[in-house]
């Protein structure tokens, strides 16, 4: 046969090649899309039975197996050797993978996290954390410790997994729902953590080595401070064998002092003014651990006559709303009732509204006494209380201290410790500047956003206040006292910078320029703003990076 005659031949079984190829890529990827479309409807009912599951968590029975069921589907359609090789594909590839990655993730929780911890939740485990004849069975909290880690690990593997996942290159009508399953998936963990931690923690710090005595804190939101808000109202816990009694109640004029209260690291008092001198500053702090050691001086300094306490724990309003959602309603002895859906706007300025600065306070204290005598009692439900708690301590509106170092070496892994951002991160604290309750009208939001090795941090501040806010009492406006307009809000906002980042021009909008220092080896950006009824600006920080790292926000929690 010729070269010609070979030559002839060749280009007919080319296209029988390509012919098969194509045939190839057409069966793989009718097999990849119809999976994927059966992957996605497990994956939405997953979606719907979590988010009915938060709701109600009495239907955890059969919701946990259909979790299961359909996160396990949604993993096998996503996990055959096709899937796999489409997810190295250009364009297509990345959202393969991230949905693949979604499915695994949840697979892992619906079956080694929720058939553990829903119990705990509902049904015959949530016993273990209800009082019986006044106390909390401690031996049986401790003896769940056994259970917890395993489930609280995995729930921790599935939100490591999605962590992974590079979101750049995924679409907008995939990102949104990635991102917020990312989310759910990580609160998951975290309150997996968290409940693991308490079953750990609990025995000891409820007494069951002895009494203990804390200080709880209320911060008060509608006047900002770092971690929350001013520390204006405070009571006295005492734990003992698992029994809780409240010892005492305070305002801030109980631990006035003339010289300072304690010791402040000389970085932190450049920064932070008057938080050794006035309790009401020591939130500013945003580092929990270094407030609870200068509150704890203001005790010795003030009230060492009342014993040593054992720790400070901080709650706010926000936090305390979600309590009453687990006990129902309180009521006092005016006759009015406190629930969740009203605690927040009544303590925060309904409050003002009404009353003197010696009814304000006696109203405080009487709330305080309410709900805690419900919780103390065990008028609540325990599963609704434990995910109240969790989703408080998510949130850093609970913030717990304790002077035995073994506890706090724990609590400083968690959000509870009220910690510094990590060191890639960006943090944003929000302190009133009005000497007032005006913050009760501030709405904050922050967003971080990359381009290539640039992060921008974007940070929006509007005041809701209602145009007649100069007519509002003193209580809520300061009334000028601290050469601050009456209506207008007045925020002192701390920037502080992931550690290494390289501050590029910024643009300030209302906010003024930006004095500088340092915390802990990170650089901090103090600049303030003040809003009139009805104002808003926005202040966008771009910081250059190392790295490919996707800095995140912790934030002062609010109102709103």
């Amino acid at each position: 046969m010729s070269s010609r005659s070979r030559d002839r031949r060749r280009p007919a079984v080319v296209p029988s090649v390509l012919i098969g190829l194509l045939v190839l890529v057409g069966v793989c990827t009718v097999w990849v899309g119809v999976r994927g479309a059966l992957a996605a409807t497990h994956l939405a009912e997953v979606r719907d039975a979590a988010a009915q599951f938060v709701a109600d968590p009495e239907s955890a029975g059969p919701l946990v197996t259909q979790l299961q069921d359909d996160a396990r589907a949604a993993h096998e359609l996503t996990g055959d050797p096709v899937w796999a090789a489409a997810e190295t594909f250009p364009w297509i590839g990345p959202q393969l993978a991230a949905v693949g990655a979604l499915a695994e993730a949840a697979d892992i929780v619906a079956a080694q996290t929720l058939p553990v911890f829903a119990p705990l939740l509902t049904g015959s485990g949530s016993v273990a954390f209800t009082p019986r004849d006044g106390a909390l069975p401690l031996d049986e909290i401790a003896s769940l410790a056994d259970e917890t880690a395993a489930p609280a690990a995995a729930a921790a593997e599935a939100r490591d997994l999605l962590s992974r996942v590079p979101t750049k290159p995924l679409l907008a009508p995939l990102l949104a729902p990635f991102e917020q399953a990312r989310e759910q998936l990580g609160a998951v963990a975290d309150g997996a953590q968290a409940l693991d931690n308490a079953v750990r923690l609990l025995p000891s710090m409820l007494g069951g080595e002895g009494p203990r005595d804390y200080l709880l804190v209320f911060q008060n939101n509608a006047e900002l401070r770092s971690l929350g808000g001013m520390p204006g109202s405070m009571a006295r816990i005492r734990a003992d064998a698992g029994a809780l009694s409240l010892t005492g109640q305070y305002t801030a004029a109980d631990f006035a002092v003339t010289e300072p209260a304690g010791e402040v690291p000389a970085e932190i008092a450049a920064l932070y003014r008057n938080t050794n001198r006035a309790i009401s500053a020591t939130t500013q702090i945003p580092d929990f651990s270094v407030a609870a050691e200068l509150i704890l001086d203001y005790w010795k300094t003030t009230r060492s006559d009342e014993g040593d306490l054992d720790g400070v724990i901080a709650i706010d309003p926000v936090a305390l709303s979600y309590v009453l959602g687990a006990t129902g309603p309180v009521t006092l002895s005016n006759g009015e009732t406190l629930t969740s859906d009203n605690a927040v706007d009544t303590l925060l300025n309904d409050v003002y509204l009404r009353f003197d600065a010696e009814e304000q306070n006696a109203y405080f204290a009487e709330a305080t006494a309410s709900v805690f005598s419900a919780v103390a009692e065990g008028r609540y439900e325990a599963g609704a209380l434990i995910a109240a708690l969790a989703r408080a301590g998510n949130e850093r509106r609970l913030l717990v201290y304790s002077t035995e170092a073994s506890e706090q070496d724990v609590l400083q892994t968690t959000t509870l410790a009220g910690a510094l951002p990590p060191d890639d991160d960006f943090g944003v604290y929000l302190n009133d500047g009005t000497g007032s309750k005006m913050d009760y009208y501030l709405h904050a939001d922050a967003a971080v956003s990359r381009a290539g090795n640039t992060s921008t941090l974007t940070l929006t501040l509007r005041s809701d206040a209602p145009d007649d806010a100069a007519t509002l009492p003193v209580s809520i406006t300061g009334g000028g006292n601290y050469g601050v307009e009456p209506g207008v809000t007045r925020t002192v906002v701390y920037l502080y910078l992931p550690h290494g980042a390289s501050l590029q021009p910024a643009q300030r909008g209302k906010f003024a320029e930006f004095a500088r220092g340092l915390h802990d080896r990170r650089e901090v950006l103090i600049t303030s703003v003040d809003l009139a009824p009805g104002e808003s600006t926005e202040l966008t920080v771009p910081v250059i990076l190392g790295g490919d790292t996707e800095p995140e926000i912790v934030m002062t929690p609010q109102v709103h």
